[in-house]
Formats: C-alpha cells, sequence, structure tokens
C-alpha cells in the first residue's frame, strides 16, 4: 500500500488549486500503464477535488512514450497518410528544437514536450508535404529529423493551418510537434502527410 508524507500532502493540497480539469486529463495521457483504470480514477479526482488520488498516480513509473497521438510509416508501398491530435500545450516549441529550421523559417508555437507524432521514411522522400487542418485554428508546425534536421512552418497560403513543404526527406524518424499560436489552446487538427 502507498503511504504519504505529510509534506507530500501539503505539496498535493497545494498543487491542487493549480492543476484544472484540462490539466489532469493530459496527465492521463502520459500514463499509459493500465489507462482504462486510471483515467476514471483521475477524472473522480477532479470532480471530487482529491488531490491525493492525482498524486498517487503521478508517483506511478511510466513508460516512456514515443508521440501523444501516433505514428505513421511511409515506405515504398505506402507513401502518404493522415494522423489525428489535439494541441493544446503550453511549451515553447522553439525551445524544445531551435529558433528557426534549416532554412531560416521561425518555429514558433506551444504544445507538449512529448512530440504529438512520429513519422518514420523506410526511404528517402524527394518532396514532402505536411499540412494541419483544425478548421481554420492558428496552428503551427516543428519537426525534428535524423541527424538534428529541423523544419518549420506556420500559415499555409490559405488559412491560418500550418503547412511545411520541403525536399530532401532522409530516410528516418521524424518527431512532429504540432502547435498553437497561443499557449493551452485545445483545437482538434488532422495532419496530412503527401508527397
Amino acid at each position: 500500500m502507498y503511504s504519504f508524507t505529510s509534506d507530500e500532502v501539503k505539496a498535493a493540497v497545494m498543487n491542487q488549486r493549480a492543476l484544472d480539469r484540462a490539466e489532469l486529463e493530459r496527465l492521463t495521457q502520459r500514463i499509459p500503464l493500465k489507462r482504462s483504470l486510471m483515467h476514471p480514477l483521475l477524472m473522480t479526482a477532479v470532480r471530487s477535488g482529491v488531490a491525493l488520488v492525482a498524486l498517487l498516480l503521478l508517483h506511478i513509473p511510466a513508460v516512456a512514450q514515443d508521440a501523444n497521438f501516433g505514428k505513421l510509416t511511409l515506405d515504398s508501398n505506402k507513401t502518404s497518410g493522415t494522423l489525428q491530435g489535439s494541441t493544446g500545450g503550453s511549451t515553447s516549441l522553439p525551445a524544445i528544437v531551435s529558433n528557426s529550421d534549416r532554412s531560416n523559417n521561425k518555429c514558433l508555437g506551444f504544445g507538449d514536450p512529448t512530440p504529438d507524432h512520429i513519422l518514420v521514411l523506410q526511404q528517402a522522400v524527394p518532396r514532402l508535404r505536411l499540412r494541419v487542418n483544425s478548421g481554420g485554428g492558428d496552428t503551427t508546425l516543428v519537426v525534428q529529423g535524423p541527424n538534428g534536421v529541423i523544419r518549420c512552418g506556420d500559415d499555409s497560403s490559405r488559412s491560418k493551418d500550418a503547412s511545411i513543404t520541403d525536399t530532401d526527406w532522409q530516410a528516418g524518424t521524424y518527431r512532429i510537434w504540432v502547435g498553437s499560436a497561443t499557449p493551452s489552446t485545445p483545437r482538434d487538427y488532422t495532419l496530412s502527410v503527401r508527397p
């Protein structure tokens, strides 16, 4: 059984005021171990105001996640795909990767420290386009590829949703963040990846 020190209980009570519903829901996404059981417990904590349940769940070691919302692998048979997710983080994306990309485009936006998606290219791709569709929200894109190569995108020509069109995509793993122009702005989106 778990036991808590008085300092942990005090910290939980103090931190309870800072933990709003959105933050607790975000925490449940970070707990892949027995999420189906833990999520209802955490939501009960939100409804009843019991921070100890949240504290208990925070002390359970979590298995590292590759991405918040999914992975897409492209090869000679599958050359495009879509992923879905939601923005809403408060971490500065430039602080995670860089202030500008390989073409000196500014990296912008706010998101989660963990990438939203993982893109795996089984072979080099001469040209690739990533496009966010959030229904016209002000989104941003940050992509960190093999050898630390950064690509960033902001407004596309038709909307405030972000896009990146670039050449010379080497085979390897790419970490993708879909951000929002303002911190903690939740927006559901679809990310399309096409040659």
